[in-house]
């Protein structure tokens, strides 16, 4: 009866023990697993953080772009008047040329 007693004691120990494995194999599984979730939400928020950083340099320089395409029109606009006034200066020039010519012949 005593070995009965000790076999059933042996095998409480072991279902103990095996119960204990089996539930430190489970919470050393979902504590991994939290922390590859933790893992994940940080580098999705540093990607989001990164995001709104270039965002915010971006800004300037959309600014600059915007400032640059004006004053790219205004010389547009400029050059279109001088080449204008080289036309119109040009072609008074000419005309005194012919007259001068005409009267000399």
């Amino acid at each position: 009866m005593a070995t009965v007693h000790c076999q059933d004691s042996m095998e409480k120990k072991e279902m103990l023990v095996s119960q204990e494995l089996t539930e430190n194999l489970v919470l050393s599984g979902l504590k991994e697993k939290q922390e590859q979730m933790d893992s994940q939400e940080h580098k999705e928020l540093r990607v989001i953080s990164v995001h709104q950083e270039m965002m915010q340099m971006m800004e300037p320089l959309e600014s600059l772009v915007l400032r640059v395409i004006r004053v790219q029109q205004e010389l547009t606009l400029l050059v279109e008047m001088m080449v204008n006034l080289v036309i119109r200066v040009t072609k008074d020039r000419l005309a005194k040329l012919v007259m001068l010519e005409s009267k000399v012949l």
